[in-house]
């Protein structure tokens, strides 16, 4: 089996995706989708387009129910709750 190729805007990504902390998630978030914005800049394969579409709706579902959630916490005078 071999390894599936690494790209220049998957450690951002991956930093995004493993953030525990719902205080640093949003920049996570944004330094990823600004990696992947800078990638979309030059041309690339099919496989790693498959991949940046995917990453970015992960990245957006990721910002709509985790930074949401703890931001609608913070509105709430209650500490948010860890979910993954």
């Amino acid at each position: 089996m071999s390894n599936p190729a690494t790209y220049s805007w998957q450690q951002a990504y991956l930093a995004a995706v493993l953030e525990t902390d719902n205080n640093l998630m949003p920049l996570r978030i944004y330094e990823a989708l600004a990696a992947i914005e800078q990638r979309l800049l030059s041309a690339m394969d099919p496989t790693e387009q498959q991949a940046v579409d995917d990453a970015q709706t992960g990245l957006l579902t990721l910002k709509a129910e985790r930074v949401a959630e703890g931001m609608g916490a913070i509105r709430e005078g209650r500490p948010s709750e860890e979910t993954c």
